[in-house]
């Protein structure tokens, strides 16, 4: 009697734990499946690696935002950190939906700050998916050229004294560009003095080769002067609209005047005129323009410029349904969900 019943509560507990085994596989059937990308969702990822020898940058800025100048939507702006093996990837929410182009650009800083920027589309929401791959200098290893200008005032000769950093390895050779069609290379010393021909604004240059094979190049602005007799510069920023902003500039010398523009971002624009605008990405910019009088005198102004795609509104719908809490970024663009775990925090999905 007691062996039947024994017999029986044992195939009553092996039915229980399949039952249980079923209804634990069915959800996790389904947390995989609420885990994939929406169909109107846009998915960008990449790997980022050194270009030394192509090894993964682990927890490196990724910056990605939407091009509203030159293509639809909303704003959009965004961060990750790269893994132990350099990946990143973004799940834009509605980033692909049918429609106008919506366009992503993506960024990442290298060793010389200089942010490298790659850029996607969805084809008016025929294509959810991108990878983009980033190769660049890294600060943790390798080396970075650098000087500071030193003008001998009022002769037209300038010092450049070399600050340049090496992490592994010694500085093997080492390349002057003036900026006034000279060069000069492989000086012992690196530091230099060079004498210019004349009043100007000239970009200089130096890269630098390591015993390691890394290569590194600084070129910063040379301002040779005529004496100042009571010529200055300076600028008013007016913004245009999140990335646009027109620079109007007030001077006083001898006219007529020649303008020299650095946006922060690309070479040096000379232009007749001391009013123009310029649209940047997002980021923090040192703006500075150089005006020449009709005497050869020069000066500079610089300001810094911050530019935000403040194109967004973070709002909240109190609408839970299921565990999942639904907020948008704006009126018109759903943001995403949260779901809520019992006995834990909110935790955004990507």
């Amino acid at each position: 009697m007691c062996l039947h019943i024994c017999n029986v509560k044992q195939e009553t507990h092996n039915a229980m734990k399949k039952i249980l085994y079923s209804i634990l596989f069915l959800l996790a059937f389904v947390g995989a499946v609420n885990a994939q990308v929406l169909p109107n969702d846009f998915y960008i990822s990449g790997q980022v690696t050194r270009s030394s020898d192509n090894t993964p940058i682990a927890n490196k800025l990724v910056e990605v935002w939407r091009d509203t100048i030159n293509g639809s939507g909303g704003g959009y702006y965004a961060t990750a950190y790269t893994n132990n093996s350099g990946n990143y990837n973004f799940y834009i929410t509605n980033g692909s939906v049918v429609g106008p182009n919506q366009i992503y650009k993506v960024r990442v800083y290298d060793c010389q700050n200089f942010g490298n920027v790659q850029t996607t589309q969805n084809n008016q929401g025929t294509t959810d998916i991108a990878q983009l791959n980033f190769s660049i200098c890294d600060n943790n290893n390798l080396c970075q050229a650098g000087f500071d200008i030193t003008t001998n005032y009022p002769s037209l000769d300038v010092d450049f004294n070399n600050t340049s950093t090496v992490t592994t390895g010694q500085i093997s050779s080492s390349f002057w560009d003036f900026g006034d069609g000279t060069t000069s290379g492989n000086n012992p010393n690196i530091s230099t003095n060079h004498v210019y021909d004349s009043t100007g604004i000239f970009v200089a240059c130096l890269t630098i080769t390591t015993t390691t094979g890394c290569t590194s190049t600084y070129c910063d602005t040379v301002v040779i002067s005529a004496p100042n007799n009571g010529c200055q510069s300076a600028f008013s920023v007016i913004p245009v609209n999140d990335t646009t902003f027109t620079f109007i500039t007030t001077s006083t010398g001898t006219a007529p005047f020649t303008y020299t523009w650095n946006f922060g971002d690309g070479p040096n624009l000379t232009l007749p005129t001391g009013n123009v605008s310029h649209t940047f990405d997002p980021g923090v910019y040192n703006v500075c323009v150089y005006v020449t009088d009709a005497n050869g005198c020069i000066s500079n102004y610089c300001q810094q410029v911050t530019v935000v795609n403040t194109n967004c509104n973070a709002s909240f719908n109190p609408t839970l349904l299921n565990n999942t809490f639904t907020y948008n970024l704006n009126p018109t663009t759903p943001g995403g969900t949260w779901t809520i775990t019992p006995g834990s925090f909110l935790q955004p999905d990507p």
